[in-house]
């Protein structure tokens, strides 16, 4: 049975002898030596998320190698930012599978798809797909300061530690609406698409030793929901996605002094469900814990190949490589770092962060409650950080998570987390727009998990 807006036709389109990316298709006349391709295409809303659309087509395109879906909003309002989307989708097989994702709840869309077969290029007739209702369990309040300055994508969150009555993972677009969401394990601190945008994956923040983590993935569709991962039995607070299809996390190894306090693994699972540990996270690495460790946040850098992890307690983050070699650390004890450099800094209430493309360190503090960027100064034997920027808003704090991530327009996100309140903010320190969680009837002590922004829900994240 066909899902709510289900719709089903053929179509022939041209196909234009052209270099990848022409635009000798799509209306235009078909270039010389074209040809034809016939596609059939049945599409219909999923049955468990209906801002999702799901395109079922085929094409007669010999040697298809290659495919992306293209939408747009139809009667868009002015100023809106989320208009259409769209990006790669599979080939695989003779009947291909795409999903319509970014869609805003009772909008009516108009789409297509392109089929390439070397620098061949075939595009379909338009289609339209009318979404349905939207979540009432995710109630988000955004507040645009200065759209022309904010940037257009997608924050990836969840429903944190707040105290709400269904526990959530969602996406919001650039315009505050919820255009993605799903069922999320307790207190879950993080929520993430896997590299490729086909799942999406979420853990329960399993602050303690003693606590047993949850970690869940679903489909983009909302299908094939998967709670309680194999090999992530003691996940807790952090995930990252890396391009192989491999998901690394931090897994709980030993309690030591204090009820939130004890050793981590920083574990990969690859694809096939196989679990290897990259490094021990114990007093080999901050000899000078004193019996105090609480890892937090883990990121992947693509561009080197690298982890860094957070740890509470240590008042550090490490860089080391997927083979568990250390590079460097900043903050905590230098005197004892196993680190061959270490950067002396103060930052106490570290948690989510990242390395930028230039090698500054992009920090959140929650102590202080405070975004930082360090400019890291290394050499061959030494490392050193001064402060570039930060940024704090008044009457914000997190003394729980909180996170922060730069964004392609040059702007940062800053998500304080427990107060659930999410900025983006520009490089002068100007709010462009604001987020706050729990408006509403079905929320109370609302509040954010870690947060991601993805320009597209599809593919890499760039």
């Amino acid at each position: 049975m066909r899902g709510r807006g289900a719709r089903s036709a053929t179509f022939v389109a041209r196909a234009c002898l052209a270099a990848l990316g022409a635009s000798a298709c799509g209306g235009e006349p078909a270039g010389e030596g074209a040809g034809s391709c016939r596609f059939e295409i049945e599409a219909a809303l999923s049955e468990v998320i209906p801002t999702v659309g799901v395109v079922r087509w085929s094409a007669d395109l010999a040697g298809l190698s290659a495919a992306r879906v293209e939408f747009t909003l139809n009667d868009a309002a002015p100023g809106m930012l989320n208009t259409g989307s769209g990006g790669p989708i599979g080939v695989g097989g003779s009947t291909h599978r795409a999903l319509l994702l970014g869609l805003k709840p009772e909008s009516t869309y108009t789409y297509r798809l392109v089929a390439y077969a070397g620098t061949e290029r075939c595009v379909s007739e338009a289609h339209t797909l009318t979404t349905g209702a939207g979540t009432r369990d995710v109630p988000v309040l955004r507040t645009a300061v200065d759209p022309s300055r904010q940037a257009r994508g997608f924050i990836v969150t969840s429903s944190g530690y707040g105290q709400v009555d269904t526990k959530k993972a969602f996406v919001i677009d650039a315009d505050g609406d919820i255009v993605w969401w799903a069922d999320a394990p307790p207190q879950c601190s993080r929520a993430l698409q896997d590299f490729s945008g086909n799942a999406l994956w979420m853990l329960d923040v399993a602050p303690a030793p003693t606590d047993r983590g949850l970690v869940s993935s679903v489909g983009m569709d909302g299908t094939d929901p998967v709670a309680g991962v194999p090999g992530f039995d003691r996940a807790h607070h952090d995930l990252v996605a890396l391009p192989d299809g491999v998901i690394a996390t931090l897994e709980w190894h030993e309690a030591l002094d204090g009820p939130f306090s004890g050793s981590s693994d920083l574990v990969e699972r690859s694809p096939g469900g196989g679990v290897r540990t990259v490094l021990r996270i114990d007093d080999s690495v901050f000899p000078a814990s004193a019996g105090r460790l609480h890892a937090n946040a883990v990121r992947y850098r693509a561009a080197d190949d690298t982890y860094t992890v957070s740890d509470l307690y240590a008042s550090a983050i490490i860089a080391l490589t997927r083979q568990g070699e250390l590079l460097w650390q900043v903050g905590g004890d230098c005197s004892s770092s196993a680190a061959p450099k270490c950067a002396p800094l103060d930052i106490d209430g570290n948690h989510g962060h990242e390395v930028l493309a230039d090698g500054n360190l992009l920090l959140f503090a929650d102590h202080t409650s405070t975004a930082y960027e360090y400019a890291l100064t290394e050499t061959e034997t030494s490392l050193a950080a001064s402060l570039v920027w930060s940024y704090a808003a008044d009457g914000e704090s997190s003394d729980q998570l909180g996170d922060v991530q730069r964004l392609p327009n040059g702007n940062t996100l800053v998500d304080f987390s427990t107060s659930g309140d999410i900025f983006e903010v520009s490089a002068a320190g100007d709010v462009v727009q604001s987020l706050h969680a729990g408006t509403g009837p079905a929320a109370t002590e609302a509040s954010f998990g870690y947060a991601h922004f993805r320009e597209t829900l599809y593919g890499p994240p760039r």
